[in-house]
């Protein structure tokens, strides 16, 4: 395993890592959010799917990763959130690089 999780979102898209898959986003930003399309591993297993993300009043960020012909994954994160950049990205598509 890699580790605690881990969600960036930035002007080239983002990723998404949590125990040991590993995810590059396509991202579609919004004034209080993100939705995205992914790409990446999990374990050795190639995997992709789309997913959103949305920054509340009080500063929580949740959302959900909803992998292709798999399961959806539900996450909250309402400590140590940096959201300058999901706030600051301009509302277009970005592209993503391969985490």
């Amino acid at each position: 395993m890699l580790g605690p999780g881990h969600i960036q979102f930035d002007h080239d898209g983002g990723r998404i890592e949590f125990g040991a898959v590993q995810l590059g986003l396509d991202c579609w930003y919004s004034r209080t959010g993100a939705h995205f399309n992914f790409q990446g591993h999990d374990e050795m297993t190639e995997v992709s799917g789309d997913g959103e993300a949305d920054i509340g009043f009080d500063g929580t960020l949740t959302g959900e990763v909803r992998f292709h012909h798999g399961d959806e994954m539900p996450f909250y994160r309402s400590t140590e959130v940096n959201f300058r950049s999901l706030r600051e990205a301009r509302p277009k598509r970005a592209l993503c690089r391969d985490p």
